[in-house]
């Protein structure tokens, strides 16, 4: 039996020749005395690679399964069994999850990397040496409108904004209750037999004229803030692209067009003009999603939305599955009623279906034989398993979010202490980190 010899940076490992041929097609196979690592005074091949995991891949030649073990890193792992030429479809599958895992880790790391930009905004590109005076004042104004940390200037105006964004919410709540409201000075007013209560009221009355008064300076400066990031973004095309920019386009335009509808409202018949005011009071609703941008700086709320979108497949499948189950309770439902005439058609056992299951019960429609009770409780209990699933699924996406998070932010933390670039550290985490003895992170040296 020929013996053959592998020296792994100083470790040697001794193995047969005969053993290696049983897979030609790897690199250790293809040895011969003619390749360049073989050293003829030791009789021996010398490899510059880390011989932790070797013994794992001579295992795969005896007994013809490759494990590895859970301290070997997935990366360096997938890396040696390229360089050996043996391919990752040769894991055994009780080492799937320790080796797969990596995809799902890099996976949230990148999407973490992508979205948690410390909230900030496209920048415009660098090259202060060849711009104009206007162009340099555009990405001054940009900066100091989408990147609160840019400057302490910054910071106090988006304190600004957030508190106006707040006012208009609050003056839009207000106008919703009775008592700052007034009665219109007309005739083109509704009586109470061609409306119901809250269409009389939004007809019949406006807003207070202080709660106008400051509604328009809210919104006006709001505008003026958006008409300005318009103007100064760096592309039109990304610029639309987000969400929140459209929301305050809506909002923007909701809020002029019923502010200019309450101006001719005196002159409009109440009728097809009804269906024009419910339009605009739509878009004017929309100033209520402002309150999203209050939330676009926090980590928090960034992981929490990325938890649901990372959770969206396995959501999507539970919908499936809570869908054909309400539809299934719906007929059993109807059938067992059928004599108490409780369920008079199938949309209303679906309807009671839904509200069971998600254990809202309402107490519309109810059963009331004693084939319906039993239906009702194995209904409860499917809808409550159903329901627990999705919150298992979101908090564990929620849980990895999180943690790679705080192990990006205490990477960021340390690496900027041990090159000495700021004592804190311009991270956007709301993770509080102890104190790191940099001498003791040897990985770092």
């Amino acid at each position: 039996m020929e013996v053959m010899k592998i020296n792994l940076r100083g470790t040697v490992f001794i193995t047969s020749h005969k053993k290696l041929q049983s897979y030609p097609d790897t690199t250790l196979a293809s040895l011969t005395h003619l390749s360049e690592n073989y050293n003829t005074e030791k009789d021996e091949y010398f490899f510059d690679r880390n011989p932790s995991g070797f013994h794992n891949v001579l295992d795969f030649y005896s007994t013809g399964k490759l494990h590895m073990s859970y301290t070997t890193c997935a990366e360096s792992f997938r890396e040696e069994l390229a360089f050996w030429g043996i391919p990752l479809k040769s894991v055994n599958k009780c080492c799937w999850k320790t080796l797969y895992q990596l995809d799902e880790d890099m996976d949230v790391l990148e999407k973490i990397l992508v979205r948690l930009r410390c909230g900030r905004e496209e920048s415009h590109p660098d090259n202060s040496s060849s711009t104009t005076q206007l162009h340099r004042l555009r990405v001054r104004i940009w900066r100091l409108l989408t990147d609160f940390q840019s400057s302490k200037m910054a910071k106090v105006l988006h304190f600004l904004l957030a508190l106006v964004m707040s006012i208009s919410i609050l003056t839009y709540s207000l106008q919703t209750l009775k008592q700052f409201r007034v009665d219109r000075h007309d005739d083109n007013k509704l009586d109470s037999n061609t409306s119901s209560a809250k269409i009389r009221l939004i007809w019949n009355t406006s807003p207070h004229p202080s709660l106008v008064a400051l509604d328009v300076i809210s919104n006006g400066i709001l505008t003026l803030e958006f008409a300005l990031r318009i103007c100064t973004c760096p592309s039109l095309k990304t610029f639309w692209r987000s969400l929140l920019n459209i929301i305050d386009l809506l909002s923007c335009v909701g809020i002029w067009l019923n502010l200019s509808f309450e101006r001719v409202h005196d002159s409009l018949q109440f009728g097809p003009l009804w269906i024009i005011s419910c339009v605009f009071g739509f878009l004017y609703s929309f100033r209520i999603l402002r309150v999203l941008r209050l939330v676009r700086h926090n980590c928090g709320m960034q992981i929490l939305y990325l938890s649901i979108k990372s959770s969206s497949r396995e959501l999507c499948l539970l919908a499936c599955a809570f869908g054909c189950f309400v539809i299934i309770f719906a007929g059993f439902i109807y059938v067992a009623e059928l004599q108490a005439n409780t369920f008079s058609d199938l949309f209303v056992s679906m309807w009671w279906s839904v509200i069971t299951m998600t254990t809202v019960g309402y107490g519309d429609h109810v059963p009331s034989t004693d084939t319906g009770y039993v239906v009702g409780t194995l209904c409860t209990l499917v809808g409550i398993l159903l329901i627990a699933l999705p919150v298992a699924i979101t908090s564990s996406n929620f849980h990895d979010f999180y943690k790679f998070n705080k192990y990006r932010h205490r990477h960021l933390l340390l690496s900027e202490k041990r090159t000495g670039l700021c004592s804190k550290p311009n991270i956007c985490c709301s993770v509080k980190v102890k104190p790191i003895d940099i001498d003791r992170h040897v990985a770092f040296k």
